[in-house]
């Protein structure tokens, strides 16, 4: 196994930064009802992977046609944005409303 490139880093990073950031409290919340659901009912990872999506579709554009010298930490300011689609609030909030025993 090699090193991770800078693209499975700053998708690392997100996923860290959504776990530590209260800004994202509501998102936390819905990665780990989904977790759990995947755990106990063989359920998918939808939230998880369309966020792992963006992420990676937003640091190709971001690194090829902005700038490639951008840091994660500099595009991490904008992921609010991006990950405030259709697809990404209906799937939070469907999670949220699960209770899981």
């Amino acid at each position: 196994m090699g090193r991770k490139s800078k693209k499975q880093q700053f998708v690392e990073y997100l996923f860290r930064d959504i776990e530590n950031d209260p800004y994202w409290e509501d998102l936390k919340s819905a990665l780990y009802v989904e977790r759990i659901l995947n755990f106990t009912r063989n359920e998918p990872l939808l939230l998880h992977n369309t966020i792992k999506y963006e992420a990676e579709t937003y640091w190709d554009y971001q690194t090829t046609c902005v700038s490639p010298l951008l840091t994660k930490e500099e595009l991490i300011t904008d992921m609010g944005d991006v990950l405030d689609t259709e697809l990404i609030n209906k799937l939070k909030t469907s999670l949220n409303l699960n209770t899981v025993l």
